[in-house]
């Protein structure tokens, strides 16, 4: 009889240290995943233009064809940087990819935020969303910066709480 209680009990102590052991190692796979950033971006090509230009055919009322040009410019001394990004997400749940954490930063430390780039659709770049995004994307985005800026070098910087991604842009 106390053989068997003997055996009970120790199968009590072994399921309790097992549990115990099963907390200890879930708490500490958490802490690993916070980590990580939540988003991995990668810069896969880099485009400098002082205009982007583009002509379209328009049909026109009589069923003719019509070939209208146009164009947009940044403001005088700028340049457009088109940077191609791919955006991964890293870790599961609500971490959208906010874009006031990407910043383009040049090499005396001045930063550029995106610019409203609904334009890159006109001239023919598949443009990466500008709401926060919720799953991997790829895309282009636009950066304007003084034209002396893109002579010096710059990186493009993903803040994800106090841990930074920084990607060298090399147009």
């Amino acid at each position: 009889m106390f053989k068997v209680y003997k055996k009970k009990i120790f199968n009590i102590v072994v399921t309790l240290l097992s549990v115990f052991w099963l907390v200890i190692i879930a708490g500490c796979g958490s802490d690993v995943k916070n980590e990580q950033l939540s988003w991995t971006i990668n810069v896969q090509e880099c485009q400098v233009k002082d205009k982007l230009e583009v002509v379209d055919d328009v049909r026109q009322y009589d069923g003719s064809i019509a070939k209208v040009p146009h164009s947009n410019a940044p403001a005088t001394g700028n340049v457009f940087l088109l940077v191609k990004l791919e955006a991964k997400k890293n870790i599961a749940g609500n971490h959208p990819l906010q874009w006031q954490a990407v910043v383009l930063q040049d090499s005396k430390g001045n930063s550029y935020n995106r610019v409203q780039d609904v334009f890159l659709t006109d001239y023919k770049y598949d443009r990466l969303s500008a709401t926060d995004l919720k799953l991997d994307s790829n895309g282009w985005v636009c950066f304007e910066i003084p034209t002396e800026s893109v002579k010096d070098g710059m990186k493009l910087v993903y803040t994800d709480g106090d841990r930074k991604n920084v990607m060298i842009v090399k147009p």
